[in-house]
């Protein structure tokens, strides 16, 4: 699979795979006309590069170049070597300035009320970014309307299983992704696998479990394969404690020393070593809505687990769970 940025046109990226130099499958992600594009991938499915250059070339749409214009432009930059095989784990660095206060979610599910009830709960509570950890669609939930708030939020979303098949037209769990509409799947597809970003002087890596381990691409040399591969594996996600004293001697391997997931819809924080360890709940838990906030006090880390009772109006309540 090659991603290619495009220039001066409606889609942020422009996805694309070959077999012998002969193109298999087209997608603009993210904008465009998904009418176009679908017809442009049926036409020139097959087809040698070399083939579709006068089919392509000169056609002009806005800014001087056109869709079709900048997949040729990918087209020939494999063709040259200056494009190489995108590796399909994305990380997303958000390091553009360093947080004080933020908020985590996981596990969504397609819960609209809920995901509205955590916005409400944080508007006025000093929190400068919310996180998600993954599975912001469900079998049966209000996909769409989620994935619409999510965005409009400017909510950063890793994606989980469950957003991975959604965007990628697989049904989940007997639900045809079709029932989600394109551009949000699209929204899903663009979003990464791993989120680093700065909390203070505390680097700061979150994901959503280890099913990462499983796509193409990962290897134990990876950004963050160690801190993924110990989570996950050596740990059991936080629930094997008998390996917490050899998990603390690996923190000194660690890039992060602030280690997030979501995977097994759980609450609990440890530090280990140099590193603090957050297992991110589910947002659903009992009659309550759930969520993180993690702030920076006098240069400590401070982690709270707040909830929102279900069926209320949303309100902040402070309820503090302890470590471990």
């Amino acid at each position: 699979m090659y991603v290619f940025k495009p220039k001066g046109v409606c889609p942020k990226e422009i996805h694309f795979s070959l077999k012998a130099q002969s193109i298999e499958q087209i997608r603009m992600v993210g904008g465009g006309c998904p009418g176009n594009s679908e017809l442009m991938g049926r036409l020139l499915k097959g087809r040698r590069i070399d083939e579709v250059q006068s089919f392509l070339e000169g056609i002009v749409c806005r800014n001087g170049t056109s869709c079709a214009d900048q997949l040729l432009q990918a087209l020939l930059m494999v063709q040259s070597g200056q494009l190489q095989a995108a590796d399909p784990i994305t990380i997303m660095h958000e390091e553009h300035r360093s947080l004080r206060k933020l908020a985590v979610i996981g596990g969504i599910r397609g819960n609209l009320v809920g995901l509205q009830s955590v916005l409400a709960a944080i508007e006025t509570a000093g929190i400068e970014d919310l996180y998600s950890l993954g599975n912001l669609v469900w079998p049966h939930g209000e996909n769409d309307a989620v994935v619409d708030l999510a965005s409009k939020h400017g909510i950063k979303h890793v994606q989980g299983p469950n957003d991975r098949q959604a965007a990628y037209g697989v049904p989940i769990i007997g639900v045809g992704s079709e029932t989600i509409r394109l551009q949000n799947r699209d929204r899903l597809l663009l979003d990464p696998l791993i989120l680093s970003f700065q909390l203070g002087k505390r680097q700061a890596v979150a994901f959503q479990g280890g099913f990462i381990q499983g796509i193409h691409g990962f290897s134990d040399f990876s950004p963050y394969a160690t801190e993924i591969i110990m989570t996950c594996n050596l740990s059991d996600y936080l629930r094997d404690e008998s390996v917490f004293p050899a998990l603390a001697t690996m923190t000194d391997h660690f890039t992060a020393d602030l280690v997030l997931f979501g995977h097994t819809g759980q609450w609990k924080h440890v530090r280990l070593g140099k590193v603090d360890f957050i297992n991110i709940g589910a947002l659903v838990s009992g009659e309550q809505y759930e969520y993180a906030v993690l702030e920076l006090k006098d240069g400590d880390l401070a982690v709270q687990f707040r909830t929102i009772p279900r069926g209320n109006i949303p309100q902040e309540c402070n309820h503090e769970k302890g470590n471990g």
